[in-house]
C-alpha cells in the first residue's frame, strides 16, 4: 500500500445486504477521488439497469485526504448521469473523506435497495449495515444527537 492510502475499498449490496471488501492497491494508478471513483464506475457500468435503481454510487477520497495539505479534504461522489448514460460526479468538502480514511477506507461503492432502512457503520477497518428503522423520519439535528448517544467515542 503507498502513501496516501487507507488500503480498503467498500463494495456494498444493498439489496442481498452484502459488505465485501478489496485492497485498494491494484487501483492506485488513478489518482483522486474523481478518479478512483469514476475508474472504478466504469470498470461496473454494464451492472444493473439503470432505470431500476440498481446503479452503483461511489464516494471515494484521493491520496491527499488526511495528509494536512490544502484542499486535501474532498470528498467525490460519482455516478451514472440518468439522462445521458455517462460518468457524472460532485465533491464536497468538510470532513467525510478524513473520516473514511481514517475508519480504513479509501472508497465505498454501494448498490441495491434495501428491504428496510439501514446505514453503513464504518470503524477500525470494518463495515457493517445497521438497522435504521428507528431513525426514520427524523430531523437532522435529532438524528445527530441520537447517533452521537449511540456511539460516544466518535468524534462530533
Amino acid at each position: 500500500m503507498s502513501f496516501g492510502y487507507a488500503g480498503q475499498i467498500l463494495w456494498v449490496d444493498l439489496t442481498q445486504a452484502v459488505l465485501r471488501v478489496e485492497p485498494t492497491d491494484r487501483y492506485e494508478e488513478w489518482i483522486g477521488g474523481r478518479g478512483l471513483g469514476s475508474f472504478l464506475l466504469c470498470r461496473h457500468l454494464g451492472q444493473g439497469d439503470i432505470s431500476s435503481g440498481n446503479e452503483l454510487i461511489v464516494v471515494a477520497a484521493g491520496p491527499l485526504v488526511a495528509t494536512g495539505l490544502p484542499s486535501g479534504t474532498r470528498t467525490a461522489v460519482v455516478g451514472r448521469n440518468r439522462l445521458s448514460g455517462g460518468i457524472s460526479y460532485s465533491n464536497v468538502g468538510g470532513d467525510f473523506a478524513s473520516r473514511l480514511k481514517m475508519a480504513g477506507f479509501d472508497a465505498v461503492i454501494i448498490h441495491g435497495i434495501s428491504q428496510t432502512p439501514v446505514y453503513i457503520l464504518l470503524e477500525n477497518r470494518t463495515a457493517r449495515l445497521v438497522d435504521a428503522s428507528s431513525l426514520k423520519g427524523c430531523k437532522v439535528s435529532e438524528l445527530r444527537e441520537r447517533l452521537c448517544t449511540t456511539y460516544p467515542s466518535a468524534p462530533p
